[in-house]
């Protein structure tokens, strides 16, 4: 019997203490995280419902969610968050909040340029203007997971969603550099092949007159082989389903994103931001050393085929 109420006071107190931490806990919206070198940290944080962001500086990446709870006086829950604002070099202090568990792998995020004011990016609800650029076809998906993903690849590259005056692009990152912003072109070249899109439309021009083309959905695939001199031919097997528009006019836009695309990932980097070396394990290829698969794919020959 005192065993019994024992192991029943210890539930009580676990049941209890449980409701109370959740009780107190409140629900961040917007976490922005601004960093100087891969050192130095300082965090922002604003709540559903709140106009005020919390703020504090800890001397590193790893102690900087105690560092906002303290100056917050409250725990936090990110497991929700509408928008992860970054500004700075180094996406270190990402990968240590996935490792942390502290975002979801899906976790919208959002380079800004240095220039531009965290709080009022964070505050113009720019998270509704980035889904809304992802559902038109006008940047592709990409969640904290997968940014992780392609910094730990071979590679060692990225994108991500940027933000400068008031216009969203992507760029490419190795972790420590922007690399490059990539063009419009090449940005839907990359939401192209994704697939994960609601409204894909682009006008072209024939004859002189403008004509609309709005897409329903697209299929790629891969198909990648080697010629006599060992240099990698990667052919992008393109399946278009129209709405509307010529499908002449919309082999011409897509074949113009989609080389803009590789041309400023591949070719210009070697940057791998697609599973093109998964591909080519599938196709019988055998990938050597990363600085190797690097060199590959800058002096790869880039080919498109719209079905």
């Amino acid at each position: 019997m005192k065993r019994f109420l024992a192991v029943s006071a210890i539930l009580c107190t676990i049941f209890l203490s449980g409701c109370t931490d959740i009780r107190h806990r409140k629900y961040a919206d917007v976490l922005a995280i601004r960093t100087a070198d891969s050192d130095t940290v300082s965090a922002m944080l604003r709540c559903d419902n709140d106009k005020d962001w919390i703020s504090a500086s800890p001397d590193t990446a790893l102690l900087f969610q105690p560092a906002l709870e303290t100056a917050g006086g409250i725990q936090f829950s990110t497991g929700h968050l509408s928008l992860l604002i970054l500004q700075g070099d180094s996406l270190s202090p990402v990968q240590q909040l996935l490792r942390d568990g502290w975002v979801a792998p899906n976790c919208p995020l959002l380079l800004c340029d240095p220039s531009e004011d965290i709080r009022s990016v964070g505050d113009e609800k720019l998270s509704d203007q980035q889904k809304a650029a992802v559902e038109n076809g006008l940047l592709p998906e990409i969640g904290v997971g997968e940014l992780v993903g392609n910094l730990e690849s071979r590679t060692g590259m990225a994108l991500l969603h940027y933000h400068s005056n008031n216009h969203f692009s992507l760029a490419l990152h190795n972790g420590t550099t922007l690399l490059a912003v990539l063009s419009n072109d090449a940005c839907r070249g990359a939401a192209l092949l994704t697939d994960r899109w609601g409204d894909f439309g682009f006008s072209e021009i024939s004859g002189g007159l403008t004509e609309t083309i709005l897409l329903d959905s697209c299929r790629i695939r891969f198909r990648i082989q080697q010629d006599s001199e060992n240099r990698l031919i990667i052919r992008t097997i393109v399946r278009l389903s129209l709405r509307t528009g010529d499908p002449a006019l919309a082999a011409q836009g897509a074949t113009r994103m989609l080389q803009a695309f590789f041309r400023e990932t591949a070719t210009d980097f070697g940057a791998d931001v697609c599973y093109l070396e998964e591909a080519a394990r599938r196709c019988g290829i055998t990938v050597p050393s990363a600085q190797q698969w690097r060199e590959m794919l800058r002096n790869a020959a880039f080919e498109i085929l719209i079905e």
